[in-house]
């Protein structure tokens, strides 16, 4: 189960939506494999220190309390 929006990944990733008709299929798998497939960039705060993010914001709830 994915909970998150993956708007972030087909806007800034590599992702693509192809969408439920198989006929978008070939066209899509044409361009990856002759190399024009967009280039991605990597999305903000993909940086390793979510936990840290994540323990600093409960702290800074927990302390509100």
């Amino acid at each position: 189960m994915r909970l998150q929006d993956l708007t972030l990944f087909v806007a800034i990733g590599t992702n693509e939506l192809i969408g439920t008709d198989p006929r978008k299929l070939p066209p899509a798998l044409a361009r990856l494999m002759a190399g024009q497939w967009k280039k991605g960039a990597i999305p903000p705060k993909w940086d390793g220190k979510a936990a840290e993010r994540i323990v600093a914001h409960l702290e800074h709830l927990l302390a509100r309390q």
